[in-house]
């Protein structure tokens, strides 16, 4: 069989990102990218983490330079007070290990405006990986197709051999950098509550760390059960909404 050329990896985060050169975030973790929202067709601002939704004009036009941008054809996401106005979920999905080939992982963290809080976070990465990269950072996702197995993967695992449960002071870390509740009145005291588990991962061709974690009262008890549940089905929708359906 004849075996397909290696990507060049830079220049397919150009052509996803309407070629933009999307550097390293202000916080040194994830990009900045500016995009096009559908719903209001407002240009916002992915800064890692942040988000910027109002630009004038001038900041506007000096992000676009910085960026190499072009205005009229930025990628399109909806933006966060969109999601909110419609009381629309929003979920941020991260790739790991771009640099070095196809993904070596993905990080998802999934926020709802209703019930209250309702705020998850998840981690898959291949083990092997992981072991020589102890801090990776976050990028873009540039595996699309191997986004969508291993998402097919979490749905249809039937058994999570747990690792480790998260202590109160693996809570406190994750906390520090993302408040539990994302900041809704009412979630001041939450807490992040979730487990380590390791398996077999095909779609990685490795075994996989999967961490997945959910912001809870202080008084609710974790069920893990419910959150692998939960976490499927989160998967599952994702799959059947088509907002995955990009070309690798």
């Amino acid at each position: 069989m004849k075996q397909e050329p290696p990507r060049n990896r830079a220049a397919h985060v150009l052509q996803l990102l309407g070629g933009q050169s999307a550097p390293v975030a202000s916080s040194g973790i994830g990009r900045q990218v500016l995009y096009r929202c559908p719903e209001c067709q407002r240009a916002w601002l992915q800064d890692g983490a942040r988000h910027q939704l109002e630009l004038t004009p001038e900041e506007l036009e000096q992000r676009a330079q910085s960026l190499s941008a072009h205005l009229e054809a930025l990628p399109r996401e909806r933006c966060r007070l969109c999601a909110w106005r419609q009381q629309i979920s929003a979920v941020n999905i991260d790739e790991y290990g771009s640099k070095d080939g196809d993904g070596k992982g993905f990080g998802l963290v999934w926020e709802a405006p209703e019930p209250v809080g309702a705020h998850l976070q998840a981690a898959i990465l291949g083990q092997s990986w992981s072991q020589r990269h102890p801090a990776p950072s976050p990028d873009i996702i540039t595996s699309h197709a191997r986004l969508r197995a291993v998402l097919r993967w979490l749905c249809e695992t039937t058994h999570f051999p747990l690792l480790i449960q998260m202590t109160e002071e693996m809570s406190s870390l994750l906390a520090a950098g993302s408040p539990p509740g994302f900041g809704m009145t009412g979630t001041e005291n939450w807490a992040w509550k979730g487990g380590l588990f390791q398996l077999p991962c095909p779609p990685l061709h490795d075994e996989a760390l999967v961490f997945l974690a959910i912001a809870l009262p202080p008084q609710e008890p974790l069920i893990l059960a419910d959150l692998i549940a939960l976490w499927q089905t989160l998967a599952d929708l994702l799959l059947l909404s088509g907002t995955l359906d990009q070309t690798p």
